[in-house]
């Protein structure tokens, strides 16, 4: 039996969707740099690639981003600019006329630069059937690194699983958010989801948030 580590982190689903016939709703994330000014509305937005989405995809989640007003940063008591990353995910809906897209979830983040994995815990593997779900969070630094990382899941999970999202998480690099121009400290969230499964392992991931930010 070989394991699978499914990844709730900045992939969208179209790549392995468009392989299958689907049929049940499935989420799609995307990550954008957003410049957001003093009104709180957004003043540059950069949308980050995904393999497999489509421009008219990426331009409706644009769109969302256009419409959409955060709380102002204040600095000294007045209001100033915030640059950060920020997450989307979408439910998609098939249907026989092309179905539906609803926004599910809004985050801002630190924007991830590079992501990188630790080695699988292979223990594991030894177990059929088991399926954990762990929230890895750390604050990233002005040098776009995180620092200690804390784990938590709701059932016991064995210490590989929780090693393995904590150096995973110390090999990311991310862009910090910017207040006024300046980078500050902020928090990162993630889910890991790990479990085992029998034959080949497989890439899959998606994303998946916690918080969630209603535009205005």
């Amino acid at each position: 039996m070989k394991w699978a580590a499914a990844l709730w982190l900045t992939f969208g689903l179209f790549g392995v969707v468009l392989a299958q016939a689907v049929t049940r709703p499935y989420e799609v994330s995307v990550w954008a740099r957003v410049l957001f000014g003093p009104d709180g509305r957004a003043q540059a937005i950069t949308m980050v690639d995904e393999p497999g989405l489509t421009p008219p995809f990426l331009q409706a989640a644009r769109s969302r981003l256009e419409r959409a007003r955060i709380e102002p940063r204040t600095l000294a008591g007045q209001a100033v600019s915030f640059r950060t990353g920020v997450r989307m995910v979408f439910e998609v809906a098939p249907g026989p006329e092309g179905g539906s897209v609803r926004l599910m979830a809004l985050e801002m983040l630190p924007l991830p630069l590079k992501r990188a994995y630790a080695a699988y815990p292979r223990d594991i593997a030894q177990s059929e059937g088991w399926t954990g779900v762990l929230v890895g969070s750390c604050t990233v630094a002005l040098d776009g690194r995180c620092g200690a990382v804390g784990v938590r899941s709701v059932l016991v999970t064995p210490e590989t699983a929780r090693r393995f999202v904590r150096e995973s998480l110390e090999l990311w690099r991310f862009e910090p958010q910017e207040v006024a121009g300046q980078p500050v400290e902020s928090e990162f969230t993630a889910e890991f989801l790990l479990k085992a499964e029998l034959g080949a392992p497989e890439d899959f991931r998606q994303d998946k948030f916690e918080r969630i930010t209603k535009g205005r």
